[in-house]
């Protein structure tokens, strides 16, 4: 086995953010690691290429990260040091209310599956927790989740999102899914939107290098 990993950008067919470029170069990651970019209009099709050379090339790990997103650079490092086979970062949905893009719960209504989202509320700063589903744009994943399930199908998504279905096979092929509180996340919009700790949790508006807005998380 090659014990690198593919850090995997499933991006649009457009790059959108300077600001996430400068995040990627600075990427602390272990010997044996490489980039590998993948744009298209379909982002499951794109991580689906993404996995496909990871298993053609025997690697250990991806890492799923979007060309939306912005990070300290020992993000990866953070998340490597729990050994688990699914951990997802901490981040919010980059429009109001600005949910949490994790999941601890879901339910089947009128035959669709409808899924309940994290709440940080009364969370604390730090730690790992277990979830049923992540969005995948800061997602570590050992390459054994993916020989587990139907080969090709990760993110075959015809009644979700691919971050959802994929999430759905995982738990199906008995593997964990965990969130890490500590590993966050910015998701850029008209400005960055943050998972930020101050005693309690708060949505933070990034509206310039110096200016931030915090915001009271929606109960």
């Amino acid at each position: 086995m090659n014990y690198g990993g593919i850090i995997g950008v499933a991006a649009s067919r457009n790059a959108r953010f300077s600001a996430f470029t400068e995040c990627l170069a600075n990427l602390d990651r272990p010997d044996g690691w490489e980039v590998m970019i993948k744009t298209g209009i379909e982002i499951g099709i794109n991580r689906r290429n993404i996995v496909t050379r990871a298993l053609e090339d025997d690697y250990e790990w991806v890492f799923f990260v979007d060309d939306d997103m912005v990070f300290p650079s020992n993000h990866l490092l953070k998340l490597l040091a729990h050994d688990l086979p699914v951990v997802a970062s901490l981040y919010l949905n980059r429009t109001p209310p600005y949910g949490v893009m994790a999941y601890n719960s879901s339910e089947v209504i009128n035959g669709l599956r409808m899924w309940k989202p994290v709440t940080l509320a009364g969370a604390p700063a730090t730690g790992v927790a277990q979830i049923v589903a992540a969005g995948t744009a800061g997602m570590l994943v050992h390459t054994n989740v993916f020989k587990k399930i139907e080969y090709g199908t990760w993110f075959e998504h015809p009644n979700s999102t691919d971050d959802l279905a994929f999430s759905q096979r995982v738990i199906e092929a008995m593997f964990p899914i965990h969130l890490d509180l500590d590993a966050r996340m910015g998701h850029i919009s008209l400005h960055e939107v943050w998972p930020v700790y101050n005693e309690e949790w708060y949505v933070g508006l990034q509206l310039s290098e110096t200016e931030c807005l915090n915001v009271r998380l929606a109960p």
